[in-house]
């Protein structure tokens, strides 16, 4: 926020992300602009998002706990989730608001997207699919993002789809929604156990 209102009315140069020690070290009057200040909340979710990416993991978990359960208190496994997941969850937010949607993601079981955004889906049943999944994977010993990319990947080539039309389905088993971090990422995670017993769980759903 200092970042921001102070480039409102000053400048150094073309710098546009400016630390308090840099304003301090940087400032002058000749800076100082003779033009009006106008609010733009855009830049300001941008320069956010930068300083968001730029914070200690361990320090975010603490800040968004309360935005994501309602007395503001994680359980070990929750933090844990949480703190292997920031790296790419800080990499995609602007505002800590944007992390409400974590809640289904990374804590709890997520639902189905709804009826319309299933019709893209190919006409193939995702359920059965997730019920072959839950059995596949719980033979994979390496439990890496590649690795789970790997068999998905297979399992696409074997049914004749794109890799997105088999992605689709097992995004929405493991976070309830059709957006998301990287949903090997988000497999990875979760771990092979939550991830497994949520493919299980929207398997058995009626397609519509």
């Amino acid at each position: 926020m200092r970042n921001y209102l102070l480039r409102l009315g000053w400048a150094h140069g073309d710098d546009e992300i400016i630390s308090t020690a840099q304003a301090i070290e940087w400032f002058d009057l000749s800076g100082v602009g003779r033009s009006p200040s106008r609010l733009d909340f855009a830049k300001l979710d941008n320069l956010n998002g930068h300083y968001l990416r730029e914070a200690d993991p361990g320090r975010l978990v603490g800040l968004i706990a309360s935005r994501l359960v309602p007395d503001g208190t994680l359980t070990q496994e929750q933090e844990a989730r949480l703190l292997a997941g920031m790296g790419g969850l800080k990499a995609r937010a602007k505002t800590g608001s944007n992390w409400r949607k974590m809640r289904h993601s990374m804590l709890q079981r997520g639902r189905w997207p709804s009826t319309r955004r299933r019709r893209d889906w190919p006409r193939r049943r995702p359920g059965a699919w997730l019920q072959l999944w839950a059995t596949r994977f719980a033979h994979l010993e390496d439990w890496s993002e590649p690795s789970i990319e790997t068999e998905v990947r297979k399992f696409a080539e074997s049914q004749g789809v794109k890799l997105g039309n088999v992605a689709q389905p097992l995004r929405a088993a493991l976070t309830g929604s059709t957006t998301s971090p990287g949903i090997f990422e988000v497999a990875r995670v979760l771990g092979r156990d939550e991830s497994i017993a949520r493919m299980a769980d929207f398997g058995t759903l009626p397609n519509d």
